[in-house]
């Protein structure tokens, strides 16, 4: 965790970004802050915790469970259970491996149904708007083609000219 700043000041008033790495995933978050009042900083961890503990839209579990295979069991629960007197029966490893192994198999069922239910959600919002686009022979194009610069990235070169049309892929002459 590390707090980036001062910055020039944000529309919204923002000037630092409060940035938390996942220490088992190395999954970076990024948050504005207004100030870095302890007050400030400690309000916008715990909004950072609570969605962690907030089931996923697309997956319906929490990115917690998915990477640990049981819900988050903070500092109030263990107090609570206390109170109650619940306690953790120290289970054999191999039966608490066996059933964790069992659960996340269970997890992952869920998860590809879910996965698929949203995907379709997606792909039906996203054809609302998409367009088709036919090209014909002699039309010019610009095609998205890996960079020669940085080998993660792609650029948009041309134009080139379509040299004839085929189903796929274009032919393009360059």
């Amino acid at each position: 965790m590390d707090i980036v700043g001062p910055l020039k000041k944000s529309k919204r008033g923002n000037e630092y970004i409060l940035v938390v790495c996942d220490y088992a995933t190395c999954y970076p978050e990024a948050f504005p802050l207004k100030n870095i009042d302890a007050e400030t900083v400690a309000e916008k961890l715990v909004e950072m915790c609570q969605e962690w503990e907030v089931p996923q839209e697309s997956t319906g579990f929490s990115p917690f469970e998915l990477l640990y295979g049981r819900a988050v069991r903070g500092l109030l629960d263990v107090l609570k259970e206390s109170w109650e007197g619940k306690e953790h029966c120290s289970e054999n490893i191999v039966t608490y491996i066996t059933e964790m192994r069992r659960h996340l198999e269970e997890t992952v069922e869920v998860v590809k149904e879910n996965m698929k239910k949203s995907q379709g959600r997606q792909k039906m919002w996203y054809d609302r708007r998409a367009r088709n686009k036919v090209f014909k022979e002699g039309d010019k194009v610009l095609v998205l083609l890996p960079s020669s610069t940085h080998k993660l990235t792609a650029e948009w070169q041309g134009p080139y000219r379509v040299k004839r049309r085929e189903e796929r892929p274009l032919r393009l002459s360059m």
